[in-house]
């Protein structure tokens, strides 16, 4: 049973976490020593440096982030909170960011988006630092007089590049990780108060993104199943939980559903298969669940958009990532430990959250990245609980004599090989997010959003996918595949419409393309309608830019975006 598992175990034995044969300590200062000061402040310091010091080499922003700070720059500008103005649609996800960002262009006198990410960013690296604090003590606490567990927990913490670059780079992430790391550190504790901290952690995570509620469900039935609390206390102590986020996430769940007429974001239903309809895109998923679980679970600690590759253009010449053996044993680890039978409920717990949280990404099939730091987040407790405690047991069994020292050298081998392998995947994806900033987000988005700007009218529709900088630098009337922004498009893609038949149908004046995209359109037959229609107004095109870099990690996902095609309608149709 899980709440009575064998023998092994990692920490030392106190009455409160339900263990009834061993004499409750006689003073405080025999318990476990508090996390030091120095400690923390340490840590601290260390968030706010890596963080500061990757934002300052890559200076990279998130093609999402300007999707966000349009709907929060057109609030202050009294057009409401929307992406086209006069247009009430809900294209953004995070309504805490939407709401930081607006804040951080007011009081930086909406003087630029560069000020405006960089105010934000401050917010972030708080939150980013503060949940490291958070994710740390809990290491810190569950394994008392050893205090390796918790410097490694914290060096996984520090050099996750996804949960950095998505810190920095103008997304919510930083957030929900404190919001994740708070209801991590109350997990299967014998404490039954924690009800409020544990439901305002809940309601920050619903603040953060919609599918908080996936973490909050996951983490719940976790701390059902491994928690020491018997189950009569535990139960309504869940149950206050949730009616504490209720209250403090209700007024923006009512305020969105009265302004927008759904309290669901747009861009979720966007980003659903509305072509298949709920049945028919549940049945499809359930057809390859397992492979696409396993395979999301293996790829979960790669760098960003790693697998693009595959299947590309680019894949056969420009190559992949290193270290994708150990990155995705990691990751199969994490999925698997929870049904060891090992007395070790944190780590267990934070195992069965990772697979859970695993099974909702799988029916994504390819989630974006930024989804994905809160589930690394559980796979750092995991791995860190499972190494030491099942690296201590091997011990047990096979050198029973062995020291304190040389039980703990399995376990700081492995800390050292997937922290070496840490910072290499680190410092790679900072190259290549320096790269990418300087020559394909600045260098050719931004460029082609301020060419259209230049050459149309703020009235005239774009039709698109990377809706982020050129619709951000265009300011016209973004018409978006698959319909962030633009219900149109989704109502047309529930009638059967294709991506590109969906843009014959709408004639917008507009039509932006990449270099795939246009052999797509070919292939599907439509070339001589959209030649009859459209013609070339401007190519861009950085490859050139590119190829000079003789070192470049992850060229797939750089080169995706190296080659755009802008067309005009010929005629009002």
């Amino acid at each position: 049973m899980p709440g009575n598992p064998t023998t092994i175990h990692h920490q030392t034995p106190r009455r409160a976490e339900g263990r009834q044969d061993v004499p409750e300590r006689s003073s405080r200062s025999e318990g476990p020593r508090a996390m030091p000061r120095w400690a923390v402040a340490l840590l601290v310091l260390a968030a706010c440096l890596v963080t500061l010091g990757y934002a300052l080499f890559t200076g990279h922003i998130w093609e999402d982030s300007f999707i966000t700070l349009r709907h929060s720059e057109n609030l202050l500008q009294g057009e409401g909170l929307v992406y086209n103005p006069g247009e009430r649609v809900h294209g953004f996800t995070s309504p805490i960011n939407v709401l930081l960002l607006a804040a951080a262009h007011l009081v930086t006198g909406q003087s630029s988006y560069d000020a405006t990410f960089w105010a934000y960013r401050v917010a972030c690296i708080a939150a980013f630092a503060a949940g490291g604090v958070l994710l740390v003590k809990r290491i810190w606490d569950a394994f008392p007089g050893d205090a390796n567990p918790a410097w490694f927990a914290a060096f996984l913490y520090l050099f996750s590049l996804k949960s950095v670059a998505f810190t920095t780079n103008g997304m919510e992430t930083a957030f929900v990780l404190l919001f994740l790391a708070g209801t991590v550190y109350l997990l299967v504790r014998d404490e039954p108060g924690r009800w409020l901290a544990r439901g305002l952690c809940w309601a920050g995570l619903m603040w953060t993104r919609p599918d908080g509620c996936v973490y909050i469900a996951a983490l719940g039935l976790a701390d059902a199943i491994f928690s020491p609390s018997p189950k009569r206390q535990l139960l309504p102590s869940l149950a206050k939980s949730a009616v504490v986020c209720a209250v403090v996430y209700g007024p923006w769940f009512a305020w969105a559903w009265t302004y927008y007429g759904s309290p669901v974001p747009h861009t979720v239903v966007a980003k659903s298969l509305v072509e298949t309809g709920a049945l028919g895109q549940f049945l499809g998923y359930m057809d390859n669940l397992l492979f696409y679980f396993l395979n999301h679970q293996g790829e979960m600690f790669r760098p960003i958009y790693a697998g693009l590759g595959d299947g590309n253009y680019f894949a056969g010449r420009l190559g992949s990532w290193p270290l994708n053996g150990l990155t995705r044993a990691a990751g199969i680890f994490c999925t698997a430990y929870w049904l060891l039978p090992v007395n070790d409920r944190l780590g267990r717990a934070a195992s069965l959250s990772f697979a859970i949280v695993g099974v909702y990404f799988a029916f994504m099939m390819m989630p974006s990245p930024w989804y994905l730091p809160p589930e690394e987040l559980l796979g750092m407790v995991t791995l860190t609980c499972g190494i030491v405690t099942l690296s201590a047991a091997a011990c047990r069994r096979w050198y029973p004599r062995a020291g304190g020292r040389i039980r703990s050298l399995p376990a700081a081998v492995l800390f050292v090989v997937l922290a070496a392998g840490q910072v290499a995947l680190f410092g790679l994806n900072a190259w290549q997010m320096k790269i990418q900033q300087a020559e394909v987000e600045m260098g050719n988005r931004a460029v082609v959003g301020n060419w259209l700007r230049d050459h149309g009218q703020s009235t005239d529709s774009v039709y698109l996918e990377p809706l982020g900088y050129i619709g951000y630098f265009s300011r016209m009337r973004m018409v978006d595949w698959p319909g962030l922004v633009a219900p149109q498009v989704v109502k047309l893609r529930g009638e059967r419409f294709d991506r590109y038949s969906i843009m014959l149908e709408l004639m917008p004046d507009w039509v932006v393309l990449r270099r795939g995209e246009i052999n797509q359109l070919h292939a599907a037959g439509l070339r001589a309608d959209f030649e009859r229609n459209y013609v070339l107004a401007e190519q861009f095109d950085v490859t050139q830019a590119l190829d000079s870099y003789r070192f470049l990690p992850g060229k797939p996902y750089v080169y995706s975006d190296a080659v755009f095609a802008v067309f005009r309608r010929k005629s009002t149709p």
